[in-house]
């Protein structure tokens, strides 16, 4: 009797180490061997169509807009799969290699554009008097975003991602640059809380595809907007103004 159970006690150690020694190999060679599943594309679109009224003499009144494209600078590439222990409670993970293992894709370097439009004109001066200023409106137009922008999409839960843009300032020339010579907005920035909502801080969520399409799709093409009227949260006391932001991110996932 003894006898049996020192040779049962030594067949499971072992199995034990031939089991840890097969779990570490397969991790070994999980890690060796990443695998990219998809390749995903952003497209982005930000409008803030704003009015403003500065109800003294000679200050600026109208409206104008703001308008943001954008999208990765390259290609691309995530192993896109729902991990049931990722954060709380199970997220998608955009993933890329990160210290042997995998990890949420960064933010990524975006190109894009920015066009300011400016319709504002002046009141009149007090009687007698003249405006000695002119609304500048030298750098109204298109240009090319510089910095370069950072462009993120990260899963967030089962059923949504969040989106974001980063290094982008309405009011710098080409969203990085210098303070821009024309008018624009109260908002500044793509997650401005108070133009484009507390939600998210700021960050638009975006309808995420189920698993079974994710699995059995060559293309899974997901897009998520917001739209937000928001007024005289900046404005000067006296003056008056608005902004309506409008959002929306489509992300592209084709399977390689």
């Amino acid at each position: 009797m003894f006898r049996a159970r020192v040779a049962v006690a030594l067949l499971l150690i072992v199995a034990g180490a031939a089991a840890v020694a097969l779990a570490s190999r397969a991790d070994g060679a999980s890690n060796e061997r990443f695998r990219y599943s998809h390749t995903a594309t952003v497209d982005g679109l930000y409008v803030d169509h704003w009015t403003m009224d500065e109800t003294y003499p000679c200050g600026r009144v109208g409206d104008g807009t703001v308008t943001v494209k954008w999208h990765f600078k390259k290609v691309t590439k995530v192993r896109l799969f729902y991990d049931p222990y990722a954060g709380a409670r199970g997220s998608w993970v955009l993933g890329s290699p990160a210290g042997g293992g995998v990890g949420h894709m960064p933010a990524q370097p975006g190109i894009g554009t920015i066009t300011l439009v400016d319709n504002t004109t002046q009141h009149p001066p007090n009687p007698g008097d003249t405006c000695e200023t002119t609304t500048p409106k030298s750098d109204c137009g298109t240009v090319a975003l510089l910095g370069p922008p950072l462009v993120g999409v990260t899963g967030d839960g089962k059923t949504r991602l969040v989106a974001d843009l980063a290094r982008v300032d309405f009011d710098r020339r080409g969203g990085a640059g210098r303070a821009v010579k024309c008018s624009t907005g109260q908002a500044k920035t793509f997650a401005d809380i108070f133009y484009s909502g507390r939600a998210n801080a700021g960050k638009l969520a975006i309808p995420m595809a189920s698993i079974s399409a994710v699995n059995h799709r060559r293309v899974v093409r997901v897009s998520g907007s917001s739209h937000k009227v928001s007024g005289n949260v900046e404005c000067a006391s006296g003056d008056k103004c608005t902004d309506e932001v409008t959002r929306k991110v489509t992300v592209t996932f084709k399977r390689l």
